[in-house]
């Protein structure tokens, strides 16, 4: 009989071991291009496991009895011999490329499923191109010493712009294209590895074409073009060529060159030093961390050509962070490469009282920007690269013209077509999209963010003319959510009515260049998809609003596929509640819409009973000279768009919670990931059979549309496959000891104080057994901040172990949406625009008095704690409520705007000088005189995001005011703890300062509990694990 863990006995190991129980199934699953066949997804595998070929979806994390104080303990013992026995974390684990054929998968009683990349025995071994890098890489519960000792400072720093740990594997990302010769069609891969890259041609699956990855670029190599490591490489649509950035230009290889031929530099004049800062190709800080775009070039479709940017930083704020350790660890000789011009590098080792040092462009808010514009390359491959040939003969080819390939770059350099930003929106370069006549959409914000432009390019002649231009009140949210339509749509295709009023007589058939496309907006308050049609020389050459396909009060979170065959949308939202998402199909044109019969349009048509093209929104025919109407372009009457027309979405995803999905080009199979509160990770597979016709009924309609799927695979299920999981709760009863082992917070809802919005929490209740009936001492787990949302139906909440420890000790825990985060609307959101830390405030005041009136919570003794947005909440909560919150810890804080971003900062608060009074009021400085409660202050001294300068002011202003305060500082550390030795300790101080300073009066005290827990509880802790 197997042993459970109890919650009583969690660690700050356990806290701080990374993934949380239960969350390590497969990430990062993918489709093969136009392909339903191949899916490829990460794996995490143990080390030690890997010699006995473990099934890919299992975590296979080893075990092993805590024997001295000094182990890696995941559970601390109770105190005593009896009992339940501790277990460690697994200490090294590996990040797994896999494959899957879907069409072997079909029956089959094992998955087929295989490792995606292939080392031969001299590759695997080799220490010069570091191939290990890739096949194995230390686990984020490892320190991880030696994975950053091989990544350059450039890379580390992407990795934290896209929250990815640096001690993580080195597989962080992989491109894929089809190749095609003869008659033989085969995947091409693209992996990248700390800053080298290998090709492999073909898949496992694919006998014809099995070799062995090679390496096209090494960046320990010197003396050639591109030497150091390769950044954001990107494989081209054709599969015959490869670029990436290197020292801020481009570069560019064919994908079956060696890595001893040197690379082909696309781009010129990139300049870095302390005065002028200047790429080509990369994306710029903000962009990266607040827009969410971490590209600064793309392919062309059909791989002709590349567009990049060129990015000025020369005006932006130069920041400095000094590496206080002084090791040789943080010598970083590639973060200021030798650049184009020939300059001697300068060494972050090189400050006179001889500590490493970086230099940051960093745009305050009210400071300048980057200058970012668009160029366009051409890319000639037969010149340039050819498959069918080597490099002699390469050469050979290009001196018959009397020009080289290096010249004939320089060439192309010389004709570069450059693109200005449009003068309604050139601050931020946000998103590039492909259209389907070659040309490109850039979308574009003003300062403000009130103002968001989709620019169609003409890359022929650099011109740009908008073609939807959106304006708000308050700000405008970027997403992800265009898609480009495989062929034009007249406004008379669409059935049902809900067409604009206002669109122009369009002819029938649409002219040669119209396209169509999909493109979400909030204008309504909530993020909805519409559809647009550009025809050109009308509407002044900007597209067509068709109709919202979408409404209600509801959000679309992200576009996953269109069938057009099936006249189907498929798209994830929260129709069914904003604590869950959910995969939805919505009609497109409606041609599969019920009539009052039960048949859809299309079988109405079929049956002579119905014509689609003369269909009105009631479904009765229209007269012909209506129809005429239509045919030569003109809309319908305002009787004919009632509110009626919008039609029932049909919800696909049938289990409660939240689900991520993938889908693949032909929306054939779909992958959903997914979890709710008392159900911990699970990845399956679903087919959506091809002769399935999806019925829509109106939204009106009491009965649901229907769409059947069928359930293909279960490639991970946490119950099953995490052994990690299922130490802590064994192998009887799994589900009746996972609510007791992690038990799932409750759900609340009640009004702000106002009784202007309905909050919810999720509130985690100490064991009655344990500690009594209560009240208990509170804590308030908080961010607060806009974008995030920290409560909804996904086990991430009962995964929370630091709640549930401070649960096991004694504590209510509570995490409260307020006002201003995110999956709610924008009235929701944009209730904090101009002043920061009010609202918020309030809101974690009314929960704290909710719980207090039910007799939970004792309202004497209540906490908080955050991270970034919520360390600053956390700070704001003590200084302006402090007759309620007594004690808080703030991690990384912001204390003032005006030493955050423009982009973030700006977009809810405008520059300091246009809202200056509401920068005074929400920095915590002013509040400060109010503080009267403990208050401990965390942060990474090399923070590069929240500048460890957030901390400094603040304990300038509470040493002014005379206030105490406690300091916990990581000299290693950046915006978050990365290492585990660091987040062990940190865990260990937050449980203490909450213990010491709240868990008075508790039967058993926390006090009692930690100190019984020995060598896991109340200790100082060593200086290594």
């Amino acid at each position: 009989m197997s042993t459970m863990i109890e919650p009583a006995h969690l660690s700050p190991e356990a806290v701080a071991s990374l993934p949380p129980p239960g969350s390590a199934g497969p990430s990062q699953p993918v489709f093969a291009p136009d392909s339903s066949r191949y899916l490829a997804f990460v794996s995490i595998q143990s080390k030690a496991s890997t010699k006995s070929s473990p099934s890919p979806h299992q975590s296979n994390a080893l075990y092993a009895p805590l024997t001295t104080s000094s182990s890696k303990g995941l559970f601390g013992n109770g105190g005593g011999t009896a009992g339940p026995k501790p277990f460690v974390a697994p200490t090294s684990s590996e990040r797994v490329l896999m494959c899957l054929d879907l069409e072997e998968a079909q029956g089959a009683p094992t998955p087929p499923y295989k490792p995606l990349l292939r080392w031969n025995a001299l590759t695997r071994h080799s220490s010069k191109r570091r191939m290990t890098d890739v096949e194995t890489a230390p686990s984020s519960n490892s320190s991880a010493a030696s994975a950053n000792d091989s990544m350059s400072l450039e890379e580390k720093l992407r990795r934290e712009r896209q929250r990815v740990s640096s001690g993580s594997s080195s597989l962080t990302q992989f491109s894929w294209a089809w190749m095609n010769q003869s008659d033989t069609r085969w995947l091409r891969l693209l992996i990248p590895a700390r800053g080298c890259l290998y090709i492999q041609d073909g898949v496992h699956q694919q006998q014809s074409h099995n070799q062995h990855a090679r390496c096209l670029h090494d960046k320990s190599m010197t003396g050639i073009p591109a030497a150091g490591p390769a950044i954001d490489p990107q494989l081209s649509p054709d599969g015959t060529m490869v670029a990436w950035t290197c020292q801020g230009e481009l570069f560019l290889k064919g994908a079956h060159w060696s890595a001893d031929q040197p690379a082909i530099q696309l781009t010129f004049g990139a300049v870095q030093n302390e005065e002028e800062c200047i790429s080509h190709g990369v994306a710029d800080f903000v962009a990266q961390e607040e827009m969410d775009r971490y590209r600064g070039f793309w392919w062309h479709p059909d791989s002709t050509g590349i567009l990049f940017c060129r990015t000025d930083e020369s005006n932006v704020p130069l920041y400095r962070i000094m590496h206080q350790d002084g090791s040789d660890a943080f010598i970083d000789v590639a973060k200021r490469s030798q650049n184009p011009s020939g300059t001697t590098p300068i060494s972050p080792s090189s400050s006179s009282n001889g500590l490493a040092y970086e230099d940051h462009r960093y745009p305050f808010a009210g400071k300048q920007n980057a200058l970012v514009k668009l160029g366009f390359i051409l890319i000639d491959r037969d010149s340039f690269v050819s498959e069918s040939h080597g490099m002699e003969s390469r050469e050979d080819d290009a001196m018959m013209h009397d020009i080289s390939p290096q010249e004939m770059a320089s060439y192309k350099w010389e004709s570069c077509v450059w693109i200005d930003p449009p003068r309604e929106a050139p601050e931020y370069l946000a998103r590039i999209n492909w259209l389907p006549d070659g040309s490109v959409s850039a979308q574009w914000q003003n300062r403000a963010q009130n103002v968001s432009v989709l620019q169609r390019i003409d890359l022929s002649v650099g011109k740009g003319r908008t073609l939807v231009l959106e304006r708000s009140d308050v700000w405008i949210n970027l997403h992800h959510m265009f898609k480009s339509l495989p062929r034009p749509i007249h406004p008379s295709e669409c059935l049902g009515g809900g067409l604009e009023p206002d669109i122009p007589p369009l002819p029938y058939p649409l002219p040669s260049g119209s396209f169509s496309f999909l493109f979400a907006s909030e204008r309504s308050g909530y993020s909805h998809l519409h559809l647009y049609t550009y025809v050109p020389g009308i509407n002044g050459d900007q597209a067509i609003f068709i109709k919202a396909l979408t409404s209600g009060e509801w959000m679309v979170e992200q576009i996953i596929g269109v069938d057009m065959t099936k006249d189907v949308i498929y798209c994830t939202g929260t129709l069914d509640s904003p604590l869950e998402r959910h995969l939805y199909a919505i009609p497109f044109l409606n041609t599969r819409l019920s009539s009052e019969d039960g048949r859809s349009y299309e079988q109405c048509s079929i049956s002579g009973d119905f014509d689609p093209l003369c269909a009105a929104p009631n479904g009765v025919r229209r007269g012909l000279s209506k129809v005429m109407h239509a045919l030569k372009g003109g809309r319908s009457s305002s009787s004919e768009v009632g509110s009626s027309s919008l039609v029932k979405p049909i919800r696909m995803t049938e289990e409660s919670g939240m689900h991520n999905i993938v889908m693949d080009d032909n929306c054939r199979f779909f992958v959903d990931s997914s979890s709710d509160l008392s159900r911990p990770s699970s990845v399956k597979i679903y087919e959506i059979p091809q002769n399935e016709t999806p019925i829509f009924v109106r939204s009106e309609a009491k009965e649901s549309g229907r769409l059947a799927i069928r359930l293909v695979m279960v490639l991970y299920d946490a119950m099953r496959d995490d052994k990690n999981l299922g130490t802590i709760i064994g192998t009887s009863a799994p589900s009746e000891r996972l609510a007791k082992a992690l038990p799932a917070p409750e759900f609340i809802s009640f009004p702000t104080s106002d009784g202007a919005e309905t909050l919810h929490a999720a509130l985690y209740r100490p064991d009655h057994k344990r500690h009594g009936p209560g009240p208990y001492p509170l804590v308030c787990a908080v961010y607060g901040g806009p974008h995030v949302q920290r409560v909804n139906r996904s086990w991430s909440q009962s995964a929370d172990l630091r709640a549930q420890r401070l649960r096991s000790l004694g504590f209510c825990v509570v995490k409260c949406d307020n006002r201003g985060s995110s999956r709610r609307g924008t009235a929701f959101e944009s209730a904090i625009a101009g002043r920061f830390g009010r609202l918020e405030v309030l809101d974690q005041v009314a929960v704290v008095r909710q719980l207090v009136a039910r007799g939970i919570a004792d309202g004497s003794r209540v906490g908080v704690y955050g991270w970034s947005y919520g360390g600053y909440l956390a700070a704001m909560c003590l200084c302006r409520a402090p007759d309620v919150f007594h004690v808080a810890v703030a991690g990384a804080p912001v204390t003032s705007w005006d030493g955050y971003d423009t982009h973030y900062t700006e977009r809810y608060m405008g520059t300091p000088t246009d809202n200056p009074s509401g920068y005074r009021e929400s920095a915590v400085f002013d509040h400060v005189p109010n503080m009267r409660g403990k208050l401990m202050l965390v942060h990474g001294l090399i923070d590069e995001n929240v500048h460890f300068r957030h901390t400094a002011r603040l304990i300038n202003k509470l040493i002014a005011a005379g206030k105490e305060y406690d300091l916990l500082i990581f000299p290693e550390e950046r915006h978050s703890p990365r290492r585990l030795r660091d987040r062990v300790y940190m865990e260990q101080r937050i449980s203490d300062y909450f213990v010491r300073h709240l868990a008075t009066n508790t039967s058993p005290s926390a006090l009692d509990i930690l100190t019984s827990m020995g060598p896991a509880g109340l200790r100082t802790m060593a200086g290594h694990l």
